[in-house]
């Protein structure tokens, strides 16, 4: 997290790392990505990786790689083009992984940490920080026997509206209830309404390249659908347990 001695937020992970080669083959084009061969994991279009230039004009890409550790400039250029260049190249004995360090103006440090408290609430374990940050609770008055949904604890007013979301990957997606109902206020928008969060394998449902939203295909709608109609199955069987 950013700070006054360390004005930036980073990203590092202890994972396979870069090469030289590859953190400008991956980083400096779109579509390539080390994970475009798999549906296990967010990603594989290489988009991620560019997400940084949403904020800010130039930061640096750290790769520590068999032994070598490369610091790479990412920029724009004056045609705004994005642009690397290698900074540094050193020996080290640290593991294998990777930094992506962004400079944040200190106006801004309350934004970025928001944002990460948002974004990573669904995260378990959560990452390790250098500050420390006030994760959200997430708290269900009633879940499912599987663990694969939960009805948020914001829906104690019976007329007050609450967001539903997919949680995939670690991510949360919210939910239009307009997508998915297929009549006025039938079963499946009176769920949603309530605050349902899902639970699904990554791949579950379909994304966009930015993975920011949920495509609304049949696939996705039936996904969705038939685990709205397994949730109001089992609220029925746990309500009469309580009244029996």
């Amino acid at each position: 997290m950013p700070t006054m001695l360390e004005p930036w937020f980073s990203v590092i992970d202890d994972g396979i790392g870069l090469s030289l080669d590859n953190i400008f083959k991956l980083m400096g084009s779109l579509g390539g990505s080390t994970k475009d061969q798999s549906n296990l994991s967010v990603g594989g279009f290489g988009i991620g990786s560019k997400v940084a230039f949403a904020l800010v004009d130039q930061f640096n890409i750290i790769s520590r790689f068999e032994g070598t550790m490369y610091t790479v400039s990412a920029y724009r250029d004056d045609r705004n083009r994005p642009q690397y260049v290698l900074l540094d190249e050193r020996t080290t004995d640290e593991v294998n992984g990777l930094e992506v360090r962004i400079p944040i103006e200190d106006r801004d440090f309350y934004k970025i940490e928001n944002a990460v408290r948002q974004q990573l609430r669904y995260f378990d374990p959560k990452p390790t920080a250098n500050t420390e940050l006030e994760w959200d609770a997430i708290e269900y008055w009633m879940t499912g026997k599987d663990g694969t949904w939960g009805m948020s604890t914001d829906t104690n007013d019976t007329y007050r509206y609450t967001q539903s979301r997919v949680i995939m990957g670690n991510l949360c997606y919210p939910i239009e209830t307009s997508k998915i109902r297929e009549q006025h206020n039938d079963s499946h928008s009176t769920l949603l309404d309530k605050g349902i969060d899902i639970h699904l394998p990554i791949g579950s449902v379909s994304l966009p390249l930015s993975r920011e939203a949920i495509i609304y295909d049949n696939a996705t709608l039936s996904l969705i659908r038939g685990k709205l109609d397994a949730v109001a199955v089992e609220i029925l069987q746990e309500s009469q347990v309580n009244v029996d």
